[in-house]
C-alpha cells in the first residue's frame, strides 16, 4: 500500500462516504440500533446500509442486506458488530467489497491475554493486512468526527452543542462525547470536583510519574511494580501518580448526578441584580453541596458588576476596566478566594461567570 492509498484509508475512518452495518438489529437496546440512530442525529448525509442475513428490513423499513457483497453500492466504511470468527470473515468481506475502512467493536481477540483470544487476534490481524483497510479496534467504542457529522458512538448520552449552550459535568458523573456543527468556538475549564479531591496540575504529575520510575514501569496506561516479597502489581497509571501526590489511596466520588447538565442559555430571562443599577444576569444553576455557580451577566455603559471571589469571569463582547486593567471580547478575569473586585463596563458588555467549589 503506498502512503497516498494509505491516507485515503485513513480518511474513511473519520469521512466516509457510505457505512455497512454488520450485525444490524431492531433489538431495543443493541449497539448496531445506537450507532444508527447516533449517525442520524449527528446529520451524517450518506448512506448508510444494514447488513443481516437473518432479517428483510431494519430501523423503520430500511432494506437489510444478507452480506456485504449483495450492496448497490460500495461500503466506504464498515461497522463490524458480530463476534468472534464472524468479524474476520467481515473484514475479509469488506476489502473484497472495495470498502477503504472499519471498526471492529467485537471484543475476544486476545485482550485478557488467553490464548485462545490471542490466536483470533492474530486471524484478526492478518485479514486487515490481507484487506488492505484502515481499522480501528478491535474491541473499539466507535469514532467521532464532528465536522462531518459522523459518530458510531453507540452512547444516547451524545449532546450536540450549539452557540450559547452551557454544560457542567459532574465529577464521578459518565457522559458520552459532545458534537458542534459549523464554526464554533468553545470554553473549556476544568477543575476539582465535590469530593474534595482536587485537581493534580500537570508539573506535579511529571514529577511524581519521575519519582515512581525509580521503582517501576508505565507501559500503556499500568504503573507495574514488584513489593519487597517479590509480588507483582499492576496498577492503573493516573491512579497511581495521584496516590504519590496525595499520599492516600484515591477514592472514586459515587454520582451525584446521574447525567451531565446540559442549558440553553438563549432560553433564559434576564433578571436585574438587586443594588447593582444597570446590571442583570441569567443564573444558569448552582451545583451540588459545594456550590459551584454558573451565571451570565449583562452590564450596560456605564455599569458596575460587584464580582465574587474564586471565580472566573470571561468577557463574552463590549470593553471595560477590571482592577485597573482594560478588559474586551475573550479577556479572562481571575479572582482569588477572598479577592473582590469590581467589573465597569465602557460599553454594553456580556460576561459568564465560574465560581470554583466553596471549601
Amino acid at each position: 500500500m503506498t502512503q497516498t492509498s494509505s491516507i485515503s484509508q485513513v480518511k474513511a475512518l473519520l469521512n466516509p462516504a457510505s457505512i455497512a452495518i454488520v450485525g444490524a438489529s431492531d433489538r431495543n437496546g443493541s449497539w448496531a440500533k445506537r450507532v444508527f440512530r447516533v449517525l442520524k442525529r449527528g446529520g451524517y448525509k450518506g448512506t448508510i446500509y444494514p447488513v443481516n442475513p437473518r432479517v428483510e428490513t431494519v430501523w423503520d423499513g430500511l432494506t437489510c442486506y444478507p452480506d456485504l457483497a449483495s450492496l448497490p453500492g460500495k461500503p466506504d466504511h464498515v461497522v463490524v458488530l458480530v463476534p468472534g470468527a464472524a468479524a474476520i470473515d467481515a473484514i475479509r468481506a469488506a476489502g473484497k467489497a472495495g470498502a477503504r475502512s472499519a471498526t471492529v467493536f467485537s471484543s475476544g481477540f486476545g485482550e485478557g491475554g488467553d490464548p485462545e483470544g490471542r490466536a483470533l487476534g492474530d486471524q484478526l490481524r492478518a485479514a486487515v493486512l490481507e484487506s488492505g483497510l484502515a481499522v480501528s479496534g478491535p474491541n473499539c467504542m466507535g469514532n467521532l468526527a464532528s465536522p462531518f457529522g459522523f459518530c458510531t458512538i453507540p452512547d444516547d448520552r451524545i449532546t450536540d452543542f450549539t452557540p450559547g449552550a452551557i454544560g457542567y459535568f459532574p465529577e464521578g458523573t459518565r457522559y458520552g462525547p459532545q458534537t458542534s456543527s459549523g464554526n464554533t468556538w468553545n470554553l473549556l475549564l476544568q477543575y476539582g470536583g465535590a469530593s474534595g479531591s482536587g485537581y493534580t496540575a500537570e508539573s506535579e504529575e511529571e514529577r511524581a510519574a519521575g519519582d515512581l520510575k525509580k521503582k517501576g514501569t508505565f507501559e500503556k496506561g499500568v504503573f507495574t511494580y514488584h513489593k519487597e516479597d517479590g509480588t507483582k502489581v499492576n496498577q492503573d497509571a493516573y491512579e497511581a501518580v495521584w496516590e504519590h501526590i496525595h499520599g492516600r489511596p484515591l477514592v472514586y466520588p459515587k454520582e451525584r448526578y446521574e447525567r451531565p447538565v446540559f442549558m440553553n442559555s438563549a432560553n433564559f430571562n434576564w433578571v436585574p441584580v438587586k443594588d447593582q443599577p444597570g446590571v442583570a444576569n441569567k443564573l444558569m444553576g448552582v451545583f451540588s453541596e459545594r456550590e459551584t455557580k454558573l451565571a451570565f451577566y449583562k452590564l450596560d455603559a456605564g455599569a458596575k458588576l460587584a464580582m465574587e471571589d474564586d471565580s472566573f469571569y470571561f468577557v463574552l463582547s463590549g470593553t471595560g476596566e477590571a482592577a485597573g486593567e482594560a478588559v474586551a471580547k475573550h479577556t479572562t478575569v481571575h479572582l482569588k478566594r477572598g479577592e473582590s473586585g469590581v467589573l465597569a463596563a465602557k460599553t454594553a458588555l456580556e460576561c459568564v461567570q465560574l465560581r470554583m467549589p466553596r471549601r
